[in-house]
């Protein structure tokens, strides 16, 4: 089995929400695959925060 973690899931692991820890815990050792569309919002989201430290680290995240 595998998992598509969609963009709210990493929304909330950037908030606090839920850690990743807790997305390890529910995927296990399975697969896990984020899709283009899914990359592309989070590209969208870090290119434009306005508050510098965050767009640092939302690319940092991304690994841009």
């Amino acid at each position: 089995m595998a998992f598509l973690i969609d963009t709210c899931i990493w929304i909330d692991v950037e908030r606090g929400s839920i850690s990743p820890s807790d997305v390890a815990n529910y995927t296990g050792d399975n697969s896990i695959y984020i899709s283009p569309v899914t990359i592309a919002e989070m590209t969208f989201g870090a290119e434009i925060a306005t508050d510098e430290r965050i767009r640092q680290k939302r690319m940092v995240a991304l690994n841009c």
